[in-house]
């Protein structure tokens, strides 16, 4: 008996399986060889592609923390405190809700869901 069949047979012999994933490993390894190659593949390629997305995501909030970190340094743009921010966005959602109610204007109304 060859290595592979060994491993297979033993696997197989199972009786209960403890979860989904034992049940999956449980039919791949009942798999001639070069179809638990294929699935072995395909499985390591779908790490991979999370790996480069996970290292894409990470190179390009690097370059922002960068350009961030740049225009700090240059004095190019305006640094605000967080009171001051919430406080000029308070100030801009009153505008907005004051503009929706004057006279003339039609109010929409919300959608209920």
């Amino acid at each position: 008996m060859n290595v592979s069949s060994t491993h297979t047979a033993r696997y197989t012999r199972r009786v209960m399986p403890a979860n989904r994933s034992d049940e999956i490993l449980e039919a791949a390894l009942g798999l001639p060889a070069r179809e638990r190659l294929r699935i072995v593949r395909n499985l390591l390629d779908s790490i991979d592609d999370e790996a480069r997305r996970d290292e894409d995501w990470e190179a390009s909030w690097s370059a922002e923390l960068e350009r961030r970190s740049r225009e700090m340094r240059d004095g190019t743009v305006e640094l605000l405190d967080g009171e001051t921010v919430f406080a000029e966005i308070e100030s801009e959602l009153k505008k907005n809700a004051r503009q929706s109610k004057a006279p003339g204007k039609p109010r929409r109304r919300a959608r209920s869901r």
